[in-house]
């Protein structure tokens, strides 16, 4: 504040009329100076927290992503393991099914086999007996 500027305010607040030397002005400028530097003082502070908040501000995010990089690649490690043992069982199903059918495949050839061996039997013993009935009525 300017010492006019203080004169006046001094004599509207108080009616005291002071002079351009009166040694409490000396006083008002000394406390100006001292609060402009106690002022710059703590715009550095200012802007060196501002600047540590930043940084670990920088730091939180670096670390929230490689959080997320290592719950994505865990995910992923979990999901490996869940396909390969889902994959697992549904081959373990399949091949009990595909036994199941080859059991019944090999059990409707067994049949088919003695069906067609029964067959040849029926038909040899049909040409043995035309063959006897042959002879029979040759003789």
């Amino acid at each position: 504040m300017e010492r006019e500027q203080l004169i006046a305010e001094v004599a509207r607040a108080t009616g005291v009329r002071l002079d351009r030397s009166d040694p409490i002005l000396a006083a008002a400028v000394i406390h100006e100076a001292l609060l402009n530097e106690v002022l710059a003082k703590l715009d550095r502070q200012v802007i060196l927290q501002a600047d540590r908040v930043t940084a670990a501000s920088t730091q939180a995010v670096i670390d929230a992503k490689k959080e997320a990089e290592t719950l994505l690649s865990d995910a992923g490690e979990w999901l490996d393991v869940r396909m390969k043992a889902a994959g697992e069982a549904a081959a373990a199903l399949l091949l009990v099914v595909i036994r199941k059918e080859a059991e019944a495949a090999q059990a409707a050839r067994r049949a088919m086999v003695r069906a067609a061996w029964f067959l040849v039997t029926v038909c040899l013993a049909g040409l043995a007996g035309a063959g006897g009935m042959l002879l029979a009525n040759l003789r």
